[in-house]
């Protein structure tokens, strides 16, 4: 802090001192360890992979009275990434379709995320099949072009 005159007061000149004396010193505390990975999400067993693994859906489930499929898109590349992610459920006669975007997925990092797959004749997780269609798009566009 200056004062008109152009220099600290006593009592600023020490403020600035103290707060250099305890400032921290730089040194990271620990290395990044704060990106899971897809299997730390704890959506239990893969049923579907795609894109070369980077995409999974995990076993269907019932949560509230729909019928829900978790997946995770995991960027392995070097560049942010956008994800659309075509899921679809199956079960005797009945299909259904969802659309799930994963926009500017950071390299190396995961997009946790669910489709709502809830429709007449989905009813049991345990009778539906999936199938996955990924189209990725680098950044910057991210867009489909």
């Amino acid at each position: 802090m200056e004062d008109q005159g152009g220099t600290l007061g006593k009592e600023a000149r020490d403020a600035q001192k103290e707060r250099a004396r305890n400032a921290p010193g730089g040194e990271p505390v620990s290395g990044r360890t704060d990106l899971p990975e897809p299997e730390d999400y704890g959506f239990g067993d893969a049923v579907e992979t795609a894109s070369g693994g980077e995409v999974v859906a995990y076993e269907p489930r019932e949560q509230a009275g729909r019928l829900v499929v978790p997946l995770t898109v995991h960027n392995g590349g070097d560049e942010r990434t956008a994800y659309t992610v075509v899921i679809t459920a199956r079960s005797g006669k009945t299909s259904r379709p969802v659309v799930v975007k994963a926009p500017n997925v950071f390299a190396g990092t995961t997009w946790p995320t669910e489709a709502d797959m809830t429709a007449d004749g989905l009813d049991d997780p345990a009778d539906v099949d999936i199938a996955l269609k990924v189209t990725k798009d680098v950044y910057p566009f991210g867009d489909g072009r």
